[in-house]
């Protein structure tokens, strides 16, 4: 019903999680912005989770756990987390594991709902053609009166400093070999940050790119190479990724590690 209210309004919702938050988002008309709010904080704050509804999507969510194993990035990049994290929850996938979510309960996701979904952990944020002030009046009347309660705190077990390189290989019924490289760096609050994003640039993002010319283009080791930096509030990564034929590993895994070494240097 929500969806389909959003939809008469003429916009859409949607929603994703992350490692470390869950978000609903909703585009709409800037003239429909309170009943969007109204129907967005009724969703968040009173939810009835239909033991029907849940025990169809818990089957739909199943299928897409297992399905992402039989996906060869998502497999590689469940073997990245596996392998970068010993310790830090990071090391699982978002969604689960397939055996463990199995487990779940409706009773269980309502129990978590209670605990998690209290206004101390609620970002809300809008943008677009309305009076700020006003908007912010009509967000204090929807989620004004929810009870405060704080959350209980989640202990996250800090990951121990890495001492050397280390290595994960699957093998995967697929022509090329995709691989990802990654480096721990620092949590999003660093002031390091921007200066990672604009390394990525540098090293790999757009035709001009260092590896894009060197490695890709000049050598032509790789398919495709993709450089980004992953932030969240516990230290990052800085990913290295790509596709190319399985004889050309070992010489792609020197010419990145040379690129870099340059960087460093020069």
């Amino acid at each position: 019903r929500f969806a389909r209210e959003i939809a008469a309004a003429g916009g859409h919702t949607n929603a994703y999680t992350h490692t470390e938050r869950t978000v609903y988002h909703i585009h709409i008309r800037a003239e429909s912005f309170a009943g969007g709010l109204d129907a967005l904080a009724d969703v968040v704050r009173n939810s009835s989770f239909d033991p029907a509804e849940a025990a169809k999507e818990r089957e739909v969510i199943l299928r897409e756990l297992e399905d992402g194993l039989e996906h060869p990035h998502r497999l590689l990049w469940h073997l990245f987390n596996r392998t970068a994290y010993r310790t830090h929850p990071f090391r699982y996938p978002i969604g689960g594991l397939p055996e463990a979510f199995a487990q779940l309960t409706r009773d269980d996701l309502v129990e978590y709902w209670r605990e998690r979904y209290v206004p101390e952990n609620l970002v809300f944020v809008a943008v677009g053609d309305f009076p700020a002030a006003e908007a912010l009046e009509r967000v204090r009347a929807a989620f004004g009166d929810w009870t405060r309660r704080a959350a209980p705190p989640v202990y996250v077990p800090p990951e121990p400093p890495q001492c050397g390189r280390r290595l994960g290989v699957e093998s995967f019924r697929n022509r090329d070999t995709r691989l990802m490289m990654g480096w721990h760096t620092v949590p999003a609050t660093h002031a390091d940050l921007y200066a990672l994003d604009v390394l990525a640039y540098v090293l790999g993002i757009g035709r001009a790119s260092r590896l894009t010319r060197e490695v890709r283009d000049r050598r032509r080791l790789v398919h495709d190479i993709d450089v980004g930096s992953y932030a969240t509030g516990e230290p990052g990564m800085f990913l290295v990724s790509g596709s190319l034929p399985p004889a050309l590993e070992e010489a792609t895994v020197a010419a990145v590690l040379a690129e870099i070494a340059r960087l460093r240097a020069e």
